[in-house]
């Protein structure tokens, strides 16, 4: 039986009843109104849909799979497994927006000298590689954080050095993207292991980022994501 497979630069997630996809190689969000997504449902658990499906669904359903395909988001036929494979992620419990910002600990050398690695990392991703290039990076170099963390550096020192040194570099509330690139390579050089997650909501639409260790929310607060459905976590 034919079948359809979404490509490998694209995910999918189930948002208020649309289904939401995500072409990373773009940096593009596409949707499905609800009565189109319960025909291609399959495309969020499998990745895959059946011609059956889609010819069950009518016309709507069959323009909704010509106009993916015309955008290069679905393929004929089986495709391999996509280029980022997104982690499993729970949500956040709690947020670390109570973190120190005022710098009260003095500020180590190497603190300064890691925010300095992981802002020219996000600048040079950010301008020069691409969305595609920076999220495949981040997902490939997961496997070579070191196996254990130094014990003398806790997740809320951490965070209030990064806080207190990005006021000379930028304003994270302008900067969501860029500002969790520079927490995953910056909190990477510590042993932890971050996940960038990239969510969504519809009615109205909504797309945001975040980065959380464990369920430890540490670039947003609890309310400003609770609403939103995983798409994609790094």
């Amino acid at each position: 039986m034919t079948s359809y497979s979404l490509a490998e630069h694209v995910h999918a997630c189930l948002a208020n009843g649309h289904i939401v996809f995500l072409d990373i190689e773009n940096d593009k969000y596409t949707a499905l109104p609800p009565e189109v997504s319960k025909r291609l449902g399959t495309l969020v658990a499998n990745r895959k849909v059946d011609a059956a499906a889609v010819e069950a669904g009518g016309p709507e359903s069959r323009n909704a799979l010509a106009n993916l395909l015309a955008r290069g988001m679905v393929q004929a036929g089986a495709s391999r497994s996509a280029e980022v494979r997104s982690r499993p992620v729970g949500p956040p419990r709690r947020d670390l927006s109570e973190a120190n910002i005022e710098g009260r600990r003095p500020l180590a050398f190497h603190h300064a000298a890691n925010f300095l690695y992981a802002y020219v990392r996000a600048v040079v991703g950010k301008k020069i590689l691409g969305n595609n290039r920076v999220i495949r990076s981040l997902s490939r170099g997961r496997a070579r954080i070191a196996s254990a963390r130094s014990p003398q550096h806790t997740l809320e020192e951490l965070l209030e050095a990064l806080r207190f040194i990005r006021i000379f570099f930028y304003r994270e509330i302008d900067h969501c993207y860029f500002d969790c690139i520079v927490h995953m390579y910056f909190l990477r050089r510590y042993g932890f292991d971050p996940v960038w997650v990239f969510g969504v909501q519809m009615e109205p639409f909504h797309a945001h980022c975040w980065v959380q260790v464990g369920d430890v929310l540490v670039t947003n607060y609890l309310g400003e994501t609770n609403m939103l459905h995983p798409i994609l976590a790094v």
